[in-house]
C-alpha cells in the first residue's frame, strides 16, 4: 500500500474549491464555450493550484478539476495561496466562482479536515455571485447576454462577446488538446480523439437528433476521507504498518484520477466497437467534467448507455486493481466491506437543441436517483456504510413541458389504477454491478439489487430491437405503444390488453411479463406501490446498440 511513510510536517491545509459549476459550464449552448469553461474549471486545481502552492513551499495533497488540498508551512503562506489563486481565477475566468480556507494541521488530522470544510463553507456561503452590470448603452453578449467588451468568431463570423464568454472561448482550443494527449496516454498507439475543431464538433452534436449527458460520482467517499484516521488505525492494528493520513490522501486521490480517467477511456473504447467511430476517426464523446470521481459528459445518444454502463463497470474494475489501486483496495475493504469503490450516474437523454443548463440538472437529479443503492445495499461490519453497489437512472426527454424530475415522474410517470393503487411507470435505479462483486452483499440489500439488475432491462431491449429473418420487428412497435398506453392506466388496464396480445407471446411478448403474469410488481420493500419496467424499456430500447446494431428512431415508441 502506498502512503506508508511518515511526515513530521506540521503548518496548515489549504482547501480551493470552484462553486456553481453547473452554471459556468452550461451559461450558453454553445460548445466552444461549455469546453472552455470546462478547461479553465481543470486549470484552476490542477494548475494554478500547485503553482501557487510551490511559490510558498506547499505540497499538494490533491489536485484535480476544479478542486486542490494543500499543505502549507505557515497559516500566511496558506492565506497567500488563496489570493492568488482566486485573484487568478478573476483575472483569466471571469464568472467563476472559486473560494478557499486555511486551517491548522492539527496532530489528529481529522480535526484539521474538519475544521478546514467547517470554514471552507462558511467562505462559500459568503462569497457573492459574479455580477456584470449592464448599461443601457452597453453591446450585449451575442451567446450570453451579459455586457460585450470585445468580439471573437464563430465559424468565420464575428460576434459581440461579454469577458466571461471569451475567456471561455480562447481555452477550448487548450481543452482539444487536454482530454486528446490524455486519450493517447491511455491508449498507446492508436488513441481515439475527439474533433480538433470545435465548430466542426458542434455541427456533428447538432448532426445528431439525440444527444446523452451522464453525470457520474463515486459513493461514499466523503466519508472515507472523514473517517480515514479511523481506517487507518484499523490497518495499523491489523499490518503493523505506521500510515500518515495525508500521505495515503494523496496516494488516494492519484489512484482515483487515474481510474476515473481510464474508466472513461475504457467506455469510449466500447462504444467504438458499437460503430461510434466517425469517417474522420473521431469519436462523438465530450468530456465537460473528468477529475477525481466526477465525470460529466457528453455522448451522441444512440451510443449513452452503453456508454454509462460500461464507465461504472469500469470504475469498480479499475479501483479492484490491485497493481493499480492498492490504497484504494485496502482502504476500501476496511471502509466499505469491499476491496473496490463503486459509482452512482445519471443519464438524461435530450434533443440537441435542448438547453444545456436544464439537461444538467435533470442528469445530476438522475445521479441523486441513482444513489438510492447506497442506501439499499449496506455494509454493517462494525458501522454503517454503503455496500459498494454501481447503479444508473436515466429519462428520455420526448416532452419538454416538465423539465424537473420530480415534477415528470409525480405528474407524468406515476398514474392510480381503477384499483386505486399507484403505478410508477418507471423501474430505476438500475444496479450495474455484476452478481459476483455482490455474492458477499448483505442478504436484504442483495434482494433488493437483484431487484433492480440493468441486465433485466437489456434483456427487455434486446426483445424490442429484435428482428425476424425478413428483417421486421419480432414485437411490433404499433402493438408495444398500444401496450404502453394500457399501463399508463395502471395495472388493470395494462393486464387487461396483455390478454388481448395472446398471439405475440411466442414471438417474445411472454419474456416481457414478470412471473406473476403482469407488467407490474411489488418492488422489494415496498408492498404498497407497484412498479413496471416495460415503459423505460420501451423509451430506451432504441439507445441501446448491440454489436451489430439496427437502431430505431425513439420517436416511434417513446413518450414521457
Amino acid at each position: 500500500m502506498k502512503g506508508q511513510q511518515h511526515s513530521d510536517e506540521q503548518g496548515a491545509l489549504v482547501f480551493l474549491e470552484t462553486s456553481g459549476n453547473q452554471a459556468y459550464l452550461f451559461a450558453t449552448n454553445k460548445l466552444k464555450e461549455n469546453v472552455g469553461a470546462s478547461q479553465l474549471t481543470y486549470l484552476a486545481g490542477a494548475k494554478w493550484a500547485p503553482e501557487a502552492a510551490e511559490r510558498v513551499g506547499g505540497k499538494c495533497i490533491l489536485k484535480t478539476s476544479g478542486k486542490a488540498l494543500v499543505c502549507v508551512p505557515t497559516r500566511e503562506a496558506g492565506r497567500a495561496l488563496v489570493a492568488e489563486v482566486t485573484a487568478r481565477a478573476l483575472r483569466e475566468a471571469p464568472g467563476m466562482r472559486i473560494a478557499g480556507a486555511v486551517a491548522d494541521l492539527a496532530l489528529v488530522p481529522k480535526a484539521a479536515l474538519e475544521e478546514l470544510h467547517r470554514r471552507f463553507d462558511v467562505n462559500r456561503e459568503a462569497l457573492d455571485a459574479p455580477r456584470f452590470p449592464t448599461l443601457p448603452w452597453s453591446e450585449p453578449c451575442a451567446t450570453s447576454g451579459l455586457p460585450a467588451i470585445g468580439q471573437g468568431l464563430e465559424g468565420s463570423k464575428s460576434l459581440w462577446l461579454s469577458a466571461e464568454s471569451l475567456a471561455k472561448q480562447e481555452r477550448a482550443a487548450e481543452w482539444v488538446k487536454r482530454i486528446n494527449e490524455d486519450l493517447a496516454k491511455l491508449a498507446g498507439n492508436a488513441p481515439l480523439r475527439i474533433k480538433e475543431n470545435i465548430d466542426k464538433l458542434q455541427e456533428d452534436f447538432a448532426d445528431s437528433q439525440w444527444l446523452g449527458l451522464i453525470c457520474s460520482d463515486g459513493n461514499g467517499l466523503g466519508q472515507i476521507f472523514m473517517d480515514l484516521d479511523g481506517h487507518l488505525k484499523t490497518l495499523k492494528d491489523r499490518d503493523r504498518q505506521e500510515l500518515d493520513t495525508l500521505a495515503v490522501m494523496e496516494a488516494f486521490s492519484s489512484e482515483l484520477e487515474q481510474a476515473t480517467k481510464r474508466a472513461f477511456y475504457a467506455a469510449c473504447v466500447h462504444i467504438a466497437k458499437l460503430g461510434a467511430v466517425k469517417a474522420d476517426g473521431t469519436i462523438p464523446v465530450i468530456p465537460v467534467l473528468l477529475g477525481g470521481d466526477d465525470m460529466a459528459t457528453l455522448v451522441d445518444g444512440q451510443y449513452t448507455l452503453p456508454f454509462a454502463q460500461h464507465f461504472l463497470s469500469a470504475f469498480e474494475d479499475e479501483t479492484a486493481s490491485e497493481e493499480r489501486c492498492p490504497t484504494i483496495r485496502a482502504i476500501a475493504q476496511v471502509a466499505l466491506g469491499a476491496p473496490r469503490l463503486s459509482a452512482g450516474a445519471g443519464v438524461a437523454l435530450i434533443k440537441h437543441h435542448f438547453p444545456f443548463h436544464l439537461a444538467h440538472d435533470l442528469a445530476e437529479s438522475l445521479l441523486k436517483s441513482s444513489k438510492k443503492a447506497k442506501e439499499k445495499v449496506r455494509w454493517n461490519g462494525g458501522h454503517d456504510a454503503p455496500y459498494p453497489v454501481s447503479s444508473l437512472d436515466f429519462h428520455v426527454l420526448f416532452d419538454a413541458s416538465f423539465t424537473d424530475l420530480d415534477s415528470i415522474r409525480r405528474q407524468r410517470l406515476t398514474v392510480t389504477g381503477s384499483d386505486r393503487t399507484e403505478c410508477r411507470l418507471y423501474g430505476g435505479p438500475y444496479v450495474v454491478t455484476s452478481r459476483e462483486w455482490l455474492k458477499d452483499a448483505p442478504a436484504t440489500g442483495l434482494d433488493w439489487a437483484e431487484d433492480h439488475r440493468f441486465e433485466r432491462l437489456i434483456e427487455q431491449f434486446d426483445l424490442l430491437n429484435a428482428e425476424d429473418q425478413d428483417g421486421r420487428a419480432c414485437l411490433p412497435s404499433t402493438q408495444m405503444h398500444a401496450l404502453r398506453e394500457a399501463a399508463a392506466q395502471g395495472k388493470p388496464g395494462a393486464d387487461a390488453r396483455l390478454r388481448e396480445m395472446g398471439w405475440l407471446m411466442e414471438r417474445g411478448l411472454s419474456k416481457l411479463i414478470g412471473p406473476n403474469g403482469s407488467l407490474f410488481f411489488h418492488p422489494v420493500g415496498e408492498s404498497k406501490v407497484l412498479a413496471t419496467r416495460f415503459v423505460d424499456a420501451i423509451n430506451g430500447a432504441s439507445f441501446w446498440l448491440a454489436p451489430d446494431p439496427h437502431p430505431r428512431d425513439p420517436e416511434e415508441n417513446g413518450h414521457d
